[in-house]
């Protein structure tokens, strides 16, 4: 009784035809050939490979969703960085000396011991618009776009106790993040430009 149970085909699916498997090495055990309007998976083997495809199928459904749900999220725009703010807010910060200290200009120029500026011409009170732009190249890479506390060039002279680094040779340029030129770095950091 169990073998005849075994060997007797399964009943289709509503909407579906049951026909036994004809060929060569037709076996009794072998499921039977689901015939479906569906034309992917009309002409199958066995019930197997159907399921398979609405497995493929099923996950293709959810990864569409997933995507179209990644994609309906607000992107972050990217912040760019405003060349005209680092020139005339920024640039004039490396070139000013506040009390007590040297100028960044002095270290930090092409000469200096850490040099990632241009050096001025002799006698010259501000960097070529050539020569900004190299600054401009140079500076940003110091920075990451859109977040001042993670930004070298702006934790490496603050106060430690403010956020800044342990170590700076040129002293402690801003003593806390309120300090004018760090709020100018900052500006521009996040992204602010020459009109705002």
């Amino acid at each position: 009784a169990r073998l005849a149970a075994a060997a007797r085909p399964a009943a289709a699916p509503a909407g579906r035809r049951l026909r036994p498997f004809a060929g060569p090495d037709s076996v009794a055990d072998r499921p039977a050939v689901v015939e479906s309007p569906d034309e992917s998976i009309r002409g199958r083997r066995d019930g197997r490979a159907a399921v398979d495809t609405c497995k493929e199928g099923g996950l293709a459904v959810i990864m569409i969703l997933a995507l179209t749900a990644l994609l309906g999220q607000p992107a972050e725009a990217a912040v760019e960085l405003d060349f005209e703010f680092f020139r005339t807010r920024v640039q004039p910060i490396f070139l000013e000396r506040k009390a007590g200290f040297t100028r960044c200009v002095v270290c930090h120029a092409e000469g200096g011991r850490v040099g990632f500026l241009e050096e001025m011409a002799p006698g010259a009170e501000d960097w070529t618009e050539e020569q900004s732009r190299a600054n401009f190249e140079a500076v940003s890479r110091l920075v990451v776009p859109g977040d001042p506390l993670a930004s070298r060039m702006l934790v490496h002279p603050l106060e430690p106790d403010a956020g800044g680094d342990e170590f700076h040779n040129g002293g402690r340029q801003f003593e806390s993040q309120d300090d004018p030129w760090f709020q100018t770095l900052a500006a521009w950091v996040r992204g602010e430009t020459a009109g705002q």
